[in-house]
């Protein structure tokens, strides 16, 4: 298993995180009642979304 990172600032990402409905995971889920797309990894600066990170770039 490798770290990920958030797409938008660089930042480690600690976990995941469904940007339509705010829902916090450990692990990727496939099959999300949202959709696997909404569910991204979570910023560990604002612990946002990657989508809805709003660090700035590292």
């Amino acid at each position: 298993m490798h770290d990920l990172s958030c797409a938008t600032c660089g930042s480690l990402a600690e976990g995941f995180k469904c940007a339509a409905c705010g829902i916090e995971q450990d692990e990727f889920e496939a099959g999300h009642l949202c959709g696997d797309e909404h569910l991204m990894p979570k910023c560990s600066i604002c612990s946002e979304a990657e989508t809805e990170c709003n660090c700035d770039s590292l």
